[in-house]
Formats: C-alpha cells, sequence, structure tokens
C-alpha cells in the first residue's frame, strides 16, 4: 500500500488568538498525483501532539514525544498500523 512516494503527516497544532488545538488526525500525500488522503483512526483516540518525530517501519508508524495539552510528552511512543 505505501511507498516511497508518499509523506505522511500525523497530528500538529492549531493555534488562534485565544486557543491551542493539538491534532490527532493522520494524511497522506501522494507524491506522484499531489492528492491527499485523510486516514479514518479507528479504536481508541491518543490525545493530539505537535512537535514529535516519527517514522515509518513497515506498516508502522511510530510517533516519539513532541508535546499535547498538558505540556511536553517525554519519552512517550505511540504506534498507529497502518493496515
Amino acid at each position: 500500500m505505501f511507498s516511497l512516494s508518499v509523506c505522511v503527516v500525523y497530528g500538529g497544532m492549531f493555534e488562534s488568538s485565544n486557543s491551542t488545538k493539538y491534532l490527532d488526525d493522520l494524511n497522506i500525500l501522494n507524491l506522484k498525483s499531489l492528492e491527499w488522503i485523510q486516514v479514518i483512526l479507528e479504536g481508541p483516540r491518543k490525545p493530539g501532539r505537535a512537535m514529535h518525530s516519527t517514522c515509518v517501519n513497515h506498516k508502522s508508524l511510530i510517533i516519539f514525544g513532541g508535546l499535547n495539552e498538558v505540556g511536553l510528552v517525554k519519552g512517550n511512543i505511540e504506534i498507529l498500523e497502518l493496515d
């Protein structure tokens, strides 16, 4: 399903003049067609996060660290299966 011709984007942060929201969404950009795919996540939702690191290993998206609504997420790892 996935190859080197995609960019996977998880989470992020939305700031307005009176609030900050940490996102928990997953989007994939097809680099050949430049089309975005919004992935519907199943199961319990994790708190959103921003300023984290991610990598893909086989069919798993590994998310490490970052910030969420309570502050710095040190040493926290989440794994999303990309089936």
